[in-house]
């Protein structure tokens, strides 16, 4: 009996062990499972952080994509100082400023992009004055008004004659207010330091108050006017062409501010489809109002002639490359409108 008794004992013992392995497995199995799960987990979290960062990283990249409308694939756009490059259009070094001579009325003057001051006195008396705008999407023609703002006139001329206007781009489209603007050599945005002087204001009453002035001037479609800052006498020889009737919202009676203050120097006398072509290649998605193109002025030429006679003679400005630099200067026409 006592050998049955031990045996039964054995027996549950064994038992016994059998169900603790049985329940210590069950516990074992449970987690390892919950490690699964914190390992998938922690996976899923890192795979998460990737795609995170990688966003924030592609939104940052400073390559703009843009998205083509018939396959819906992504393709890079070149930023502006690429375009620029790519047009041929180069930094033109550092110049000193040279005296303001009159430029040679042949077009034999070389580039020159500094001054110590204005030009005076460089129009021959009884003269009237054409320029012709050439650039790569077509060809148009100015009569410069010396009556209404000789001075300024005289500035835009004797530029030219410098080839300072050559190979510079259109650097801003603006609709909203019908105006495509340029004439920046060195940096080719608006922010050109400009040839070494501003420009009086001439042409009627001027009023400034609160850094906002009043002029005369009234704008149409097809005119050629200068930029400015919003300081008294602080027009540059940054230029715009008006292409529609929104160039109003410039007008002095308009009481936009700066209204009336951009010195309007010439009139558009053939080519205002040109500019309106130019105009519309305004790309809202680019900044500063860039042109989905490269608008390049390849040259300006001068031509001086008899009004009595109407036979007028020819000043070449042959075409030269350059121009980007850097700069913090501003000389521009604001959407608003407001003069800087």
């Amino acid at each position: 009996m006592g050998t049955e008794k031990r045996e039964r004992q054995k027996a549950n013992r064994a038992a016994k062990l059998e169900r603790e392995a049985a329940e210590n497995r069950k516990v074992e199995t449970k987690q390892k499972a919950k490690s699964w799960v914190y390992v998938v987990a922690g996976i899923a979290g890192l795979i998460a952080l990737g795609l995170l960062i990688n966003f924030c990283t592609s939104r940052n990249d400073n390559t703009t994509t843009a998205t083509t409308a018939t396959t819906g694939t992504t393709v890079p756009t070149l930023s502006w100082d690429d375009e620029l490059a790519a047009a041929g259009l180069e930094a033109p070094g550092e110049t000193e400023a040279v005296e303001p001579v009159c430029p040679a009325t042949d077009g034999s003057a070389e580039r020159t992009l500094n001054f110590t001051g204005t030009f005076e006195d460089c129009l021959t008396d009884g003269m009237a004055y054409r320029t012709v705008w050439t650039t790569n999407q077509g060809t148009v023609t100015v009569e410069m008004d010396t009556d209404t703002a000789p001075i300024a006139a005289t500035q835009v001329i004797s530029l030219a004659r410098y080839k300072y206007y050559d190979q510079t781009a259109i650097q801003r489209i603006a609709p909203s207010i019908d105006i495509i603007q340029g004439g920046s050599p060195h940096t080719q945005t608006n922010g050109d330091p400009g040839p070494g002087f501003r420009i009086d204001d001439e042409g009627g009453e001027f009023t400034y108050e609160n850094g906002s002035g009043t002029g005369p001037f009234e704008y149409g479609p097809g005119e050629l006017v200068l930029a400015r800052t919003g300081e008294e006498n602080g027009s540059g020889p940054q230029f715009f062409f008006t292409t529609g009737d929104l160039a109003a919202g410039l007008n002095g009676s308009s009481g936009a501010p700066g209204g009336g203050t951009y010195i309007r120097v010439g009139k558009v006398t053939e080519g205002l489809d040109v500019l309106q072509a130019i105009q519309a290649l305004h790309d809202p998605t680019k900044e500063a109002g860039r042109p989905s193109e490269t608008v390049v002025v390849e040259s300006v030429e001068v031509i001086e002639y008899d009004p009595a006679a109407e036979t007028p003679s020819t000043t070449a400005a042959p075409t030269s490359e350059a121009p980007t630099d850097d700069s913090t200067s501003q000389e521009t026409v604001d959407e608003a409108p407001e003069g800087e």
